[in-house]
């Protein structure tokens, strides 16, 4: 018990020490608080002319409950590090590999360029092809200079006629017919070095530079054939990016009412320009595919041909230089069983993905699985679209036209229904800015001010009274929606 009560009266006396001392730390703190605040960094105030991002009010999507603007998903058609020839929504081969300058690079195939797979697999064959070419003609040289050699080291061997008195003849078995032996096989290896010389020139080597110059014209080949359709898929992804940065423009224009241009019509464009794309990306994937089919069967006949060169150079250093090298043997066993399409299948395995799906291509391509920004936008929608008719023409009379009226605020005629799909309207109004005037026999007017597109007065006539209703309607609403109410 004393221990317990000493124990609490411990604690008690040390805690007004304990709470002078936190005092005095808050009361120290509390004097440092203005230096710190002192020492806050101020952002720096935006750069005068800087423009500022404008929330898109035609898309609840792209805002929260609270009308904060959500970032939009990232495009191929506005990243700067993109190659602009590949749609978003794939995915490219993460498989790579290294140039002959040691960069590593990202697998790709039908490019037609020396990081192209096929290109760099051709050159690659070219380059071992041509070093055993150099191989095989320093090794000729090398014999040529030996048999050179040995022709000059047979005078060494020559026996005098004082010397040779003193011996046997050459005829009989004895010191001067050891010698002339010795002549004999020295011109044998002489023999033999001008013989390799020649099978090295005049038979080797031709087949080897026959290969190389196959291999350069099937290089070539195949660079000319994929250049164009390439040419192709990027002037149709140009006018693909024109059209996305004219659309996000007149967006927003149009949220600063002052808007030049509808961004349905930029959105058709880009969806025609899309098409002819795709058409283009499906004969790209069926291009590359076909030369993945001839370049391989090219590649086995070359793995076949370059096997058969190095199986005529094998024997002949077993018939002329290395009868007995155990090494060599083993070389003649493999070259009987060498499989010559296993390295086409191991290549195609490795860069599969890259292959199947050459520059993130697929067999059949459809627009629906580009992105692009404001793609889907509720500012590119159609609100009513139908037949009435408009007065046009030098004698001043009432047409068949193809009206369509869209969410931005816009009134577009076609002659036809059939020409909506080019976008390519007679006239477009700004409605938005319109005065409506309803006139007899179903008949309305829309007067364009100056400084708005398709300004001047406009002239429509309906089949009745009800469908002049509902075209009144909808083109009122969107006049009412869209201009901003004067202070």
């Amino acid at each position: 018990m004393n221990k317990f009560r000493s124990l609490v009266g411990s604690n008690k006396s040390s805690s007004p020490s304990s709470t002078t001392s936190r005092s005095s730390q808050d009361l120290d703190a509390s004097k440092t608080l203005p230096d710190q605040m002192n020492t806050l960094s101020v952002s720096p105030a935006p750069k005068q002319g800087s423009p500022l991002k404008q929330n898109n009010p035609f898309d609840d999507k792209d805002q929260d409950k609270y009308g904060t603007p959500l970032s939009h998903q990232s495009s191929v058609y506005s990243n700067p590090d993109s190659d602009n020839t590949t749609p978003s929504s794939f995915q490219v081969s993460q498989s790579s590999t290294t140039n002959s300058k040691g960069h590593v690079l990202t697998a790709t195939a039908g490019t037609g360029t020396e990081s192209d797979l096929f290109v760099m697999r051709l050159q690659a064959w070219k380059h071992i092809i041509k070093n055993f070419s150099a191989y095989c003609t320093a090794l000729g040289e090398n014999a040529s200079n030996q048999a050179k050699a040995y022709n000059k080291l047979e005078s060494t061997l020559i026996v005098n006629q004082t010397d040779s008195q003193y011996f046997l003849s050459a005829f009989d078995n004895g010191i001067i017919n050891l010698v002339g032996s010795i002549t004999k096989s020295n011109r044998t290896m002489a023999s033999r070095c001008s013989d390799l010389v020649v099978f090295m020139n005049n038979d080797i080597i031709p087949k080897l530079q026959a290969l190389r110059k196959e291999i350069k014209t099937e290089v070539k080949t195949y660079t000319s054939r994929m250049t164009p359709i390439i040419s192709r898929i990027n002037k149709y992804q140009k006018e693909v990016d024109e059209e996305v940065q004219k659309l996000s423009k007149s967006v927003d224009l149009i949220y600063k009412q002052q808007s030049k241009t509808d961004p349905w019509i930029h959105d058709m464009a880009i969806r025609k320009a899309l098409k002819k794309r795709c058409i283009a990306d499906d004969t790209f994937y069926a291009e590359v595919q076909e030369q993945r089919k001839h370049l391989g069967s090219f590649d086995s006949s070359l793995a076949e041909r370059f096997s058969k060169i190095v199986s005529l150079f094998i024997e002949n250093l077993i018939n002329n230089r290395l009868p007995n090298d155990i090494f060599t043997q083993e070389l003649v066993t493999t070259l009987q069983t060498f499989p010559t399409n296993t390295e086409w299948e191991s290549f195609e395995e490795k860069y599969a993905s890259a292959l199947n799906s050459p520059m993130g291509r697929l067999e059949h391509n459809v627009p629906e699985d580009y992105e692009y920004p404001f793609k889907g936008s509720s500012s590119t929608n159609i609100i009513k679209e139908g037949n009435i008719e408009r007065e046009k023409g030098l004698i001043k009379s009432f047409t068949s036209a193809y009206i369509v009226i869209t969410e931005s605020g816009f009134l577009h005629s076609f002659s036809k229904k059939e020409d909506v799909v080019d976008a390519d309207s007679d006239i477009s109004l700004y409605i938005s800015k319109a005065t409506i005037e309803e006139g007899q026999k179903s008949t309305f007017t829309i007067k364009i001010p100056s400084g708005y597109p398709g300004k001047g007065t406009h002239n429509f006539r309906c089949k009745d009274a009800v469908a002049l209703q509902e075209w009144l309607s909808v083109i009122r609403s969107k006049v009412e929606t869209i201009v901003v109410p004067e202070k």
